[in-house]
């Protein structure tokens, strides 16, 4: 018999930051995080791809993003178009270091924080 010890308690509706609109997706990594939308999620892989592999377009991730914004429907060939720049992504940061994509990140998390508090002022 299995110990009721394992089992994860339900998450608290309260605690999602997008409980406002039923239509936008939510997604988060850990259970004790808040929910991040993933049109936003979706952006900053973007902007990170977009500094990494510029030769890569990558229209679909934003047709995707803009979808998930508006809580359209997805259709197959979308989200076929989405996953073959993933790959191709994939391979593209499978060549550089492990340094050149952490400071990708880094740099994209500031400007990502820099537009916000620019939205704020």
């Amino acid at each position: 018999m299995a110990s009721t010890d394992s089992v994860m308690p339900a998450p608290d509706p309260s605690n999602r930051r997008i409980r406002h609109d039923p239509r936008v997706c939510g997604h988060r990594l850990h259970a004790i995080d808040d929910y991040a939308r993933v049109d936003y999620c979706i952006a900053g892989f973007r902007g990170l791809t977009d500094r990494l592999c510029q030769h890569i377009d990558s229209a679909p991730l934003l047709r995707l993003e803009q979808r998930f914004a508006a809580g359209s429907p997805l259709s197959i060939d979308l989200i076929d178009d989405a996953l073959r720049i993933l790959r191709m992504v994939e391979d593209e940061l499978i060549r550089h270091s492990v340094a050149e994509v952490q400071d990708a990140v880094l740099v994209e998390q500031i400007l990502i924080e820099m537009d916000a508090l620019k939205e704020a002022a």
